[in-house]
């Protein structure tokens, strides 16, 4: 079964259509996306031309800051699992204290070390 061409589609070397869209408003009279996202955005009644000092706003993420942290430590100590940090070059930079329970190690004992220092000679070949 043939597909039927679309009226407007018939002839594509006409120029685009300046035809309203759905909402009854022509697509030129909308302004672009780089217009939408550079203009200043209107504040609501009341608030205009309040804003927040810059030390107040860094006050405030640095609270956040801290109050993820302490999210963070309190799921990193109660959970059963380990939790590592390495660099780019597989050195552990942090470790969960859960790691004495699982391997035996204290925390500290492996910061500085790769996984293959961890690990059997001949297995670390491999």
């Amino acid at each position: 079964m043939a597909k039927k061409a679309s009226p407007r589609r018939t002839n594509r070397t006409d120029k685009r259509d300046p035809t309203p869209t759905a909402a009854g408003r022509s697509r030129t009279t909308q302004p672009s996306k780089r217009q939408r996202l550079s203009s200043p955005r209107a504040e609501p009644a009341g608030k205009q031309g309040h804003r927040a000092a810059p030390s107040q706003t860094i006050k405030q993420t640095e609270l956040a800051l801290q109050k993820s942290e302490e999210r963070f430590r309190a799921l990193v100590k109660t959970t059963s699992d380990w939790v590592w940090e390495i660099d780019e070059h597989a050195v552990f930079t942090y470790s969960s204290p859960r790691l004495f329970d699982i391997l035996g190690y204290e925390p500290e004992e492996v910061l500085g070390k790769t996984p293959f220092d961890l690990m059997p000679q001949e297995e670390a070949r491999r």
